[in-house]
């Protein structure tokens, strides 16, 4: 199970990095932001696409990973697994977002919620639960 665990926990942290790392990229380009820039509402679009992503990441991990895993009888603990990415992954695709709305040109504190919000969701749907197995 130590096995599993370290699986699991090196999943999460890959994923969590890879947002962090997407925001050093965008304070890094900063002082290069197009003056070209118009928002067409692509801000507004991204932000309601995040709000859907969230939702159903939070919905992926407790209503079906995190009832996989508790349940354990007779259930492997890793056909979880795919369940777990999925969760992660509408996390981290907030950050992609906010990265790509300021490689548009967007201001880098007009962002930066993308980000936070990514970050938050992937701490909030953590593999702690593993930890009493």
């Amino acid at each position: 199970m130590r096995q599993v665990k370290l699986v699991w926990w090196f999943i999460w942290g890959a994923l969590t990095m890879s947002a962090l790392i997407y925001l050093m990229l965008l304070k890094m380009r900063e002082g290069e932001a197009d003056s070209d820039y118009s928002d067409s509402g692509l801000r507004s679009i991204l932000m309601i696409v995040s709000l859907v992503s969230v939702t159903i990441s939070f919905a992926v991990h407790f209503f079906v990973t995190k009832r996989m895993v508790a349940k354990r009888e007779g259930v492997d603990v890793m056909k979880a697994v795919p369940f777990f990415i999925i969760s992660l992954a509408l996390a981290e695709s907030v950050a992609i977002y906010g990265l790509s709305l300021g490689l548009e040109g967007e201001d880098f504190t007009n962002c930066m919620p993308f980000f936070v919000i990514s970050v938050i969701t992937l701490l909030l749907v953590a593999p702690v639960y593993l930890r009493h197995k």
